[in-house]
């Protein structure tokens, strides 16, 4: 059996128009499908974004059915 796990990180801070930037920040090394680790070049507040594919895909399933 194989599981495809597929998700996407960034790293953000609100600009003085509250609008998020992400200039001088730097997704990590250690980021993983549990956390980001975010690498900043400022004192700036961030925060991070993190989305992960809702289920695995179940590959029997998919390549029974395609």
């Amino acid at each position: 059996d194989y599981e495809h796990r597929v998700y996407t990180s960034a790293c953000y801070y609100l600009d003085a128009n509250n609008n998020w930037q992400s200039d001088g920040l730097l997704v990590g090394p250690l980021t993983n499908h549990y956390q980001t680790q975010c690498l900043s070049t400022h004192l700036t507040t961030f925060a991070s974004g993190f989305i992960v594919l809702p289920a695995p895909v179940n590959w029997n399933y998919v390549f029974a059915n395609a």
